[in-house]
């Protein structure tokens, strides 16, 4: 099943604050990010004023130390900017599945 082959290309998925604060962390790494701030904050001010999905570049995971990818987009309300949602995808297992 694709959804769940899915799960497996990505190693978590996090909410912020519109500070920058991560808030919410849905995956068995939490401790790892949940209350620290967005992973590059350039980039969060960046995803903040344009208002698009942004694919930033490879970061090191905390978590795992493997090279994730961070795919990010704002979460938006009637009363403005709420914070960001990013995917943080594991490149070794995310290419796999194309190879």
């Amino acid at each position: 099943d694709v959804i769940e082959s899915s799960e497996k290309a990505y190693e978590t998925v996090y909410i912020t604050d519109n500070k920058g604060k991560i808030v919410i962390d849905g995956s068995k790494h939490q401790k790892h990010y949940k209350n620290k701030p967005f992973y590059d904050m350039k980039d969060f001010e960046h995803i903040k004023a344009d208002g698009m999905l942004h694919v930033g570049s490879p970061i090191v995971s905390e978590a795992t130390g493997s090279l994730v990818l961070p795919v990010s987009r704002p979460i938006r309300s009637l009363s403005g900017f709420m914070g960001v949602i990013t995917v943080l995808y594991d490149i070794r297992k995310f290419t796999a599945k194309f190879s």
